[in-house]
């Protein structure tokens, strides 16, 4: 039985796209008065993001299979939820090759930030990606990489 199903998965993925597993992470600091005034929804800017990290991912040839969206960003990564729930994740899934971010400023604010990240990273196999420029966004640089 194993036999078998291991063949049809191996006839499946010869169908589908091969791509390596991404999570991606958007952040702002705070919604503009742009964002309150276009009703309070999702701030512009994680819309700019999201799409810009899905087109460089489709150029890399990764998959983004988890998001994690952070408005109100601080500098310690106790204050920040979502990053702490990102490491979980990434915990959790070994899988995930890669993490996007659509800039240098969206992986840390400052520089003890980068050094705990940078080390979870590592531990964690993880590459980081990111935009190579501001006005380059759809284009992701291996910018940390672990292998």
């Amino acid at each position: 039985m194993q036999g078998k199903r291991h063949r049809s998965n191996t006839k499946q993925s010869a169908e589908l796209p091969v791509f390596e597993p991404a999570v991606q992470f958007l952040s702002v600091a705070a919604p503009t008065a742009a964002d309150r005034a276009a009703g309070g929804g999702e701030p512009i800017k994680i819309s700019v993001q999201r799409e810009s990290g899905r087109r460089g991912a489709l150029q890399r040839g990764v998959g983004i299979v988890k998001e994690f969206t952070e408005i109100g960003a601080q500098k310690s990564l106790r204050t920040r939820p979502v990053l702490r729930r990102l490491l979980a994740y990434l915990n959790s899934h070994p899988d995930i090759r890669y993490i996007i971010y659509t800039g240098t400023c969206h992986y840390a604010r400052s520089s003890p930030l980068v050094e705990v990240l940078s080390r979870h990273f590592q531990r964690l196999g993880v590459g980081v990606l990111v935009s190579e420029s501001d006005t380059q966004p759809d284009k992701l640089r291996l910018w940390e990489s672990v292998r």
